[in-house]
């Protein structure tokens, strides 16, 4: 492996059998003591995950804040915890968030790589912001970068499944941008991140897909370009895979990527219908064993500028929690619609 796994993982080791070392303070956290946690993760299920808020106990599932926020909605960090099999998903799942609960579905696993990103659950939205550093944290395969703040859950079910989202990005020279800035940094987004359990981040042999919205920037389109992308990397492979491009920026825009056939599927909403970005035939086939589903805020060209994402809503279906429906088209809009009558 290229990359040394400390710090690049926020501070968790490698996986050995069925134990994950982590030691707090490692990944640029600073300062807390050593711990050992002993899981139960398959090595078939080898994704790690980790929280580098710095501890020196092995309960970070819990949280510190229980203050109410707009409409009685709890302000504070979301619960979270280092150990996969606390943050699968069930068989069959129909799991929704709306954000308004401190943990109603179960923990998250969280990752986090840059020092002083964060995620909190703050006025019904959960808001996952990434922080400067020198090399940017929009990709996953790069190994020169550090990597974006993550929320996930795992599932097995990866042969039938949608997730939906709602979401809004913000940040430094963001709307509108500064066009009198030579610094001035692109892809600024926020989306959803499906990712192989295949550990840390590691550029010969990362997979995802990937699905954002946000700032694309100046230097790859020529203008003042929001908009929708879909990426891939697959085993050292990196592609930018379909593009649609806003002239101005736009709330709560809604992505989805669904499989109720063969074809992956990548659709989003600016407001007036659901879209389909890319359909990709028996993409990410073989990652029914395992593999992780999360939301994600990222800047790739990161030059001093911090990026938030504020997340209405996420829900994810897997297998019979899809429901009886033909089409990607028919699951996302019967979902999303499920998904705001339980914000409303």
């Amino acid at each position: 492996m290229g990359v040394s796994l400390v710090g690049v993982w926020g501070g968790c080791r490698a996986l050995v059998g069925d134990e994950l070392t982590y030691e707090s303070g490692s990944g640029g956290n600073g300062g807390a003591a050593s711990t050992s946690i002993s899981t139960s993760v398959s090595a078939s299920d080898s994704t790690s995950a980790s929280d580098t808020s710095a501890s020196s106990t092995t309960d970070v599932s819990s949280t510190t804040s229980t203050s109410s926020g707009e409409g009685g909605a709890y302000d504070g960090p979301p619960c979270t915890t280092m150990t996969l099999a606390e943050c699968g998903l069930p068989p069959n799942a129909d799991v929704r968030w709306q954000f308004q609960a401190e943990c109603p579905n179960g923990p998250w696993c969280r990752y986090i790589d840059t020092p002083g990103s964060f995620v909190q659950q703050q006025g019904g939205d959960m808001i996952i912001q990434s922080t400067p550093n020198p090399t940017g944290t929009g990709w996953w395969s790069d190994q020169t970068r550090l990597f974006a703040p993550l929320l996930f859950r795992s599932t097995t079910e990866g042969d039938r499944f949608v997730v939906v989202t709602r979401v809004s990005v913000s940040g430094q020279n963001y709307d509108p941008p500064d066009m009198t800035m030579a610094n001035t940094s692109d892809y600024k987004a926020g989306g959803i991140l499906l990712r192989r359990s295949s550990g840390p981040p590691d550029y010969p042999t990362e997979e995802f897909y990937k699905l954002e919205y946000g700032y694309m920037g100046t230097s790859t389109f020529g203008g003042e370009d929001y908009g929708v992308l879909a990426a891939m990397n697959d085993m050292g492979t990196a592609n930018h895979l379909a593009l649609d491009e806003f002239t101005e920026d736009v709330d709560d825009v809604g992505l989805a990527i669904c499989r109720v056939g063969t074809d992956l599927e990548f659709f989003y909403d600016r407001g007036d219908g659901w879209l389909t970005l890319v359909s990709l035939g028996g993409a990410g086939s073989a990652w029914g064993t395992g593999f992780t589903m999360g939301l994600f805020t990222g800047t790739f060209y990161n030059l001093g500028e911090v990026t938030t994402g504020e997340f209405a809503y996420y829900g994810i279906r897997t297998n019979e929690g899809v429901g009886n429906v033909g089409t990607c088209l028919e699951a996302i809009e019967d979902f999303d619609q499920a998904l705001q009558q339980g914000r409303d």
